[in-house]
């Protein structure tokens, strides 16, 4: 029997820095959820590169740290997986649009 694995886990992961990170996380996973986006975040208590490590681990295409400076600027480093390719993205038109930054 062949068993097909899927290439890319997640659409995006979000990885908390802080608390203040953890609670704008789950808000921004519950807004692009609806939006039919596959996300997801760390639920433990590690350091942002265990959290990043785990990223990658699950074929996650895209990542972002968010931490209080990101809660207080309104805006993220997304980042993906298999290139250096990084964009900073508001966090009001990413919980809008997550598709527009996620090709």
């Amino acid at each position: 029997m062949l068993i097909l694995l899927p290439k890319y886990g997640p659409d995006v992961f979000f990885a908390s820095a802080d608390d203040e990170g953890d609670e704008l996380a789950f808000e921004v996973l519950d807004k692009i959820r609806k939006n039919g986006v596959s996300a997801d975040k760390n639920y433990q208590d590690v350091k942002v590169g265990s959290q990043i490590k785990e990223a990658i681990r699950r074929k996650t295409r895209y990542y972002a740290v968010i931490g209080k400076k990101e809660v207080g600027e309104g805006k993220f480093e997304l980042s993906k997986v298999d290139s250096d390719q990084t964009q900073t993205v508001s966090v009001k038109e990413f919980e809008d649009n997550p598709t527009k930054f996620l090709s």
